[in-house]
């Protein structure tokens, strides 16, 4: 639903949304008239969420948290704070109240509760958005006892506040003492095993005995890779020495040896020149070979001397080097074991540290929570006292009428658009084309019936249809002067002559059309001037001039150079209505005053063809012929059919006649509403026969009445109100009544009953073959208007489109 959807159902169901309006505010008046005083008193808490904590000397980081003030809020409201409110107030020693509670309980429960439950239903606390203050709010009838009772529930809230930090302060240093005690005892033990330790090890706490103890070790593995190396170094020489001594660096190296292998040599040389020259037998020979004998001899004792040598020295190496070997494990030995108890007396410590911090932090937080048990402030403190209100808080006229308003208005919009739902109505255009899926053809608009002066677009079309006439320069000459001599040879006599001949012209013209198998139609004309008759001779024709008159018009006429109409005016002997209808009488174009007796105010088309009314009929009629001249063999009879009675279905159907009857062409107005006939009383006709007549049998002869003033309209009314009009429509004569009238008029338009009288009006539509449904704005409901369309398509009529009815 768009928003103009909305407001035009608004504006259709207006009354029931102002009622309901109206009984929301009457409501809202009667309860803030009725409903007692209430006294609000209104008292403030300032949370300090930034001042250090005297305590422990910093800011508390859940007092930084948002979830804080909503916590102080809830404290400030749970049953613990009302319940100190009732205690410190004595309400529970008031007699009249015992009594309420004992009425309303029946002595049920727990009578200092009840009372706490019953403060906090006018209790209203409200923190502020944007601070840390904390509004409380009490209302009661009487402004002392409000007062009272904010302040009581403010103190209560900071004793309460108190408590909650007091008491686990209080729990908490007992837990501290007893525990205390405990960890004393623990570190005085610990402290014992440290110091018998020590005593039983020698250990100082200042002891550097395993430093020393670890340079002697560090020392003697460097003596023991010293006498490995020896060792083998030995071992490597005694085994070459037994191999071959001679060629052991020891041996090589001694000077004994070396002088030794000398003389040694030198012998043997002197010994192989001697022999040589002298021979082996000789004495020096032989003296010298003895003496290399005795040299060799001494040459290999001290080789196995230097040899024997070399194994002891390899021993007292291998020797020296066990003795370093087990040494080194000794001390390697007592080193591991000094570790060991070093570790040991590590961990000693290190549980002496341990259990005197442990105590020392007990100490600390028991003498923390000591003296917050101790405390006797908080990081609440009181705003603002409650005083007496002086005023009333509640009930408010003022804002009581806009809730009023609000609750009206939301009621009003449900109400209507329930209603609206189970009763939709046609509201607009877009409504047709939606729902209904048929065009607009026209809007009708309201209309009031006027009398005397005419509107100013009426008078300027009469003034261009005056000048249309007689031209733009001197258009009255030529018409001054046919009148003249008209009237200057023998006035009456051309007068009367212009009488027949326009008597005749218009009994030749409006002919009564002889319908077949005994149907005629007789009309009641009158003679009437020619089209092409001087305005003079249609106004004395009407009665309005004699003779005298139109001279004395002409005379003012040609001294003033003026219309002929306008003289006419100017001098007061007709009426501007008068001019015009000679004026449409010259043009064809039939006419009619609103002033003119007898003339109904709802045939708009003859009393105001200049109107906006007016043209709405033509752009229908122009619509209907355009639609209707598509099918060059669709029939031209329409239906007007309409969903209930009252819906201007009849009036739409005799201006829409008048239009078509206008536009040139004769046309025929059929009443077929043979329930409730009402085109006879627009027309000012008889009604003694008509439709009903012919289509009972009653007569042979359908009378087709003509109306005055209109040439090319005439009426077929009803006639006498059958009991079966259903049947007549249905029988085969009013079919035959339609085939014979479409051969004879240009246009037949068709009235018909409303639909909720029956099928009457599908049965003429179908009928017809084509038809408009007249549907009043905000009143047609959309479930008959398709219920409507639905019976007349299924009969086979075309429907052309809708009209919309403002004025009904």
């Amino acid at each position: 639903m768009t928003s103009t959807q909305f407001l035009r159902i608004l504006r259709a169901r207006w009354l029931l949304a102002v009622s309901l309006l109206v009984l929301a505010l009457g409501v809202a008046t009667a309860l803030s008239l009725w409903l007692p005083k209430q006294y609000t008193a209104r008292a403030s808490v300032v949370i300090d969420v930034k001042t250090s904590d005297p305590i422990a000397g910093a800011i508390s980081a859940s007092v930084l948290a948002p979830s804080y003030m909503a916590t102080q809020v809830d404290i400030m409201e749970s049953e613990r704070v009302a319940l100190r409110v009732v205690r410190s107030l004595k309400m529970a020693e008031s007699p009249d109240m015992r009594s309420q509670w004992q009425r309303d309980t029946a002595a049920q429960g727990n009578f200092e509760s009840w009372l706490a439950q019953l403060l906090l239903r006018k209790l209203e606390v409200k923190p502020a958005r944007e601070s840390n203050v904390i509004e409380v709010h009490f209302t009661s009838v009487e402004p002392r006892f409000a007062a009272t009772i904010a302040n009581a529930f403010v103190q209560a809230y900071l004793d309460t506040v108190l408590d909650l930090r007091v008491d686990p302060a209080r729990r908490y240093a007992a837990f501290f003492d007893e525990r205390a005690k405990q960890l004393r005892e623990d570190m005085e033990k610990a402290q014992t095993r440290l110091s018998t330790f020590q005593n039983t090890h020698g250990i100082l706490a200042a002891d550097e005995r395993l430093d020393v103890e670890t340079v002697r070790m560090n020392e003697l593995s460097s003596q023991l890779i010293g006498l490995q190396t020896a060792s083998a170094d030995g071992r490597s020489r005694q085994v070459a020495a037994y191999t071959s001594a001679d060629t052991l660096q020891d041996v090589i190296a001694n000077p004994v040896v070396a002088g030794l292998r000398a003389d040694l040599v030198r012998q043997e040389t002197r010994l192989q020149e001697l022999g040589s020259r002298l021979g082996d037998s000789h004495p020096s020979v032989v003296e010298l070979g003895t003496n290399i004998g005795t040299l060799r001899s001494k040459l290999e004792q001290e080789t196995r001397r230097l040899s024997a040598s070399v194994t002891v020295n390899s021993i007292i190496s291998e020797s020296r080097e066990s003795q370093v070997r087990n040494s080194l494990e000794a001390q390697r030995s007592k080193l591991m074991l000094m570790k060991r108890e070093r570790d040991q007396l590590g961990a000693l410590q290190r549980d002496t540290e341990l259990a005197q911090k442990a105590y020392e932090g007990v100490v600390a937080r028991q003498t923390q929570t000591l003296l917050e048990s101790q405390t006797t402030q908080t990081n609440a403190s009181v705003l603002l006292l409650a005083t007496e209100p002086s005023r009333a808080s509640s009930p408010l006229l003022v804002l009581n009428l806009m809730i009023g308003a609000l609750a009206g208005a939301l009621l009003a919009v449900a109400a209507v658009l329930m209603r609206e739902a189970a009763d939709r109505r046609v509201r607009s255009v877009e409504d047709v084309l939606r729902e209904l899926r048929l065009p607009v053809l026209g809007t009708l608009l309201k209309f009031k019936q006027r009398s005397g002066a005419k509107s100013k677009l009426e008078g300027k079309l009469e003034g261009k249809l005056e000048g249309k006439l007689d031209g733009k320069d001197k258009v009255y000459e030529g018409s001054a002067k046919a009148t003249t001599d008209s009237w200057s040879t023998d006035g009456k006599a051309a007068f009367s002559a212009a009488v027949r001949s326009s008597a005749n012209t218009t009994a030749q013209g409006a002919a009564a059309p002889a319908g077949p198998q005994g149907v005629t139609v007789s009309l009641a004309a009158s003679p009437s001037p020619g089209h092409d008759a001087p305005l003079g001779d249609i106004l004395s024709h009407a009665g309005k001039l004699n003779a005298d008159e139109v001279e004395r018009i002409l005379a003012h006429q040609r001294g003033y150079q003026m219309r002929f109409g306008e003289a006419a005016v100017a001098l007061g002997l007709v009426q501007q209505d008068d001019v015009a209808q000679a004026l449409s009488h010259q043009f064809r174009y039939p006419y009619a005053p609103a002033q003119s007796a007898g003339q109904h105010p709802e045939l708009l088309m003859a009393r105001e063809p200049f109107s906006p009314h007016a043209e709405v009929f033509r752009s229908v009629r122009a619509q209907l012929k355009i639609r209707l001249g598509r099918d060059a063999g669709a029939r031209r009879a329409l239906a007007v059919i309409s969903p209930r009675c009252g819906d201007g279905k009849s009036f739409f159907a005799a201006n829409l006649a008048l239009a078509f009857s206008q536009s040139g062409g004769r046309t025929l107005l059929i009443d077929a509403n043979l329930r409730s006939p009402r085109q006879h009383q627009l027309f000012g006709l008889g009604n003694e026969t008509g439709l009903s007549n012919m289509l009972s049998g009653r007569t042979e002869t359908l009378v087709v009445e003509p109306v005055a003033g209109w040439p090319s309209l005439f009426v077929l009314p009803v006639g006498a109100t059958p009991p079966n009009p259903l049947e007549l429509l249905e029988s085969a004569g009013f079919a035959h009544v339609l085939e014979q009238v479409l051969t004879r008029f240009d246009h037949v338009v068709v009235d018909t009953a409303a639909w909720q009288y029956g099928m009457d009006a599908a049965v003429v539509a179908a009928a017809c073959g084509t038809a408009v449904v007249v549907l009043p704005r905000q009143r047609s409901r959309l479930a008959q208007a398709q219920d409507l369309l639905a019976a007349a398509h299924d009969g086979g009529a075309l429907v052309q489109g809708v009209i919309l009815n403002e004025g009904s």
